[in-house]
């Protein structure tokens, strides 16, 4: 029986991208599309979490690049969560578009 293909989830912690534990890999997606929805849910998310009240977008965008995480799309096609930052920056997301945890437990069968 051929071994079936997974996707995996590069996420990078911006704070600490020089330290190997900045980076954790998230295996076992069984489609393209299920590793890109958690890619962008777990960055926008980061976004999120930096956004406060009265924030202008440069400021937050400036945080996010100092203490934000961004994520990407191992195998298949080519995806960066950093093509999407500008939108996540001047967008907030319904609930279930940053909610990462369950788009992973979901789109991984845990």
């Amino acid at each position: 029986m051929p071994e079936q293909k997974t996707y995996s989830v590069l996420v990078t912690d911006l704070f600490h991208y020089m330290d190997k534990e900045g980076a954790t890999l998230v295996d076992g997606f069984s489609t393209w599309e299920d590793a890109r929805a958690y890619a962008r849910a777990r960055t926008w998310s980061s976004v999120q979490e930096l956004r406060t009240q009265g924030m202008g977008l440069d400021e937050l965008k400036q945080r996010f690049l100092i203490f934000g995480e961004t994520a990407m799309v191992i195998g298949g096609q080519n995806y960066s969560a950093w093509d999407d930052i500008d939108y996540f920056i001047a967008n907030e997301p319904r609930p279930e578009e940053a909610d990462w945890s369950a788009i992973g437990r979901r789109a991984r069968g845990a």
